[in-house]
């Protein structure tokens, strides 16, 4: 009996983990690279400053990114972080 439990806790494992990789691969905002695509890397979308898409701003707000510019004026990088969802540090 405990042999089949160990086969359905293992289907049941590898039914998440296929759902989680279908999830990663959903996201415009996210490449995976790396040895078993593990490693995400977030890819930015100039167009996102003018569609104020929601599907985009969600991965910064979801992980709670931020940025700090320091002693520069930069309104296009800063617009694009803004667009997804990323919020400036004042400190």
């Amino acid at each position: 009996m405990p042999v089949v439990m160990a086969r359905d806790l293992e289907e049941t494992a590898s039914s998440s983990e296929d759902e989680d990789l279908a999830n990663q691969e959903d996201h415009p905002c996210i490449m995976w690279t790396g040895g078993c695509r593990r490693i995400p890397v977030l890819v930015f979308h100039a167009e996102a400053i003018l569609t104020k898409d929601n599907n985009i701003r969600v991965i910064g707000e979801r992980y709670h990114l931020s940025y700090k510019i320091v002693r520069t004026d930069s309104r296009l990088v800063r617009s694009i972080l803004t667009a997804h969802g990323f919020h400036e540090r004042q400190r």
